[in-house]
């Protein structure tokens, strides 16, 4: 671990800022790691797993506390574009009984969104096979909006779009949140 930066945080190697446990902090952290261990322990003959992006925000500091288990990177966007993107914390949940997820902190200041989805955003595939992309979706990510509604419908429409008829390939869910 890094040097201290302030009570209760830590620098990591890639820049972000690692939480260290509080009652809070440790009940969030608990909580990732028995889901884990129950979906490992139950199901692991089944090859079952989910990835999940845990985020806690408060509103008044803009700070956001979050877990991601093996989730597409959810990023912090601001008026000029891609501010952040946030790194995961653990591997998806239930593949390993005993994973350790670390708890990390971002921060959205007035104005910022925070952008999540799942993998059938860039994965969407045209009639031609060909994916969507993280280049499509960062371009999109790079446009101002107004609000995370708008975000979200730009996004969606994009997807659209570029599938047109071909079949589904997989889920799309989307979720933003913009601090005023």
């Amino acid at each position: 671990m890094g040097d201290f930066t302030e009570a209760g945080h830590t620098e990591s190697a890639d820049g972000g800022r690692r939480v260290l446990p509080s009652i809070g902090t440790s009940a969030l952290k608990n909580a990732m790691e028995l889901t884990n261990d129950y979906i490992a322990n139950t199901h692991g003959n089944t090859s079952m797993f989910a990835t999940i992006f845990f985020g806690i925000l408060d509103p008044v500091t803009g700070s956001l506390l979050y877990v991601n288990g093996g989730h597409e990177k959810p990023f912090l966007i601001n008026s000029t574009g891609i501010k952040e993107e946030l790194a995961t914390t653990g591997s998806a949940v239930g593949l390993f009984p005993g994973t350790h997820f670390e708890i990390r902190e971002a921060h959205l200041e007035p104005g910022d969104t925070l952008v999540a989805f799942t993998d059938g955003i860039p994965e969407a595939q045209n009639s031609d096979g060909e994916l969507f992309g993280a280049e499509r979706l960062n371009t999109i990510l790079t446009q101002p909006t107004t609000t995370a509604a708008e975000l979200l419908d730009r996004i969606q429409a994009s997807v659209q779009a570029y599938i047109g008829s071909a079949d589904a390939s997989d889920d799309i869910t989307l979720l933003a949140v913009r601090r005023q």
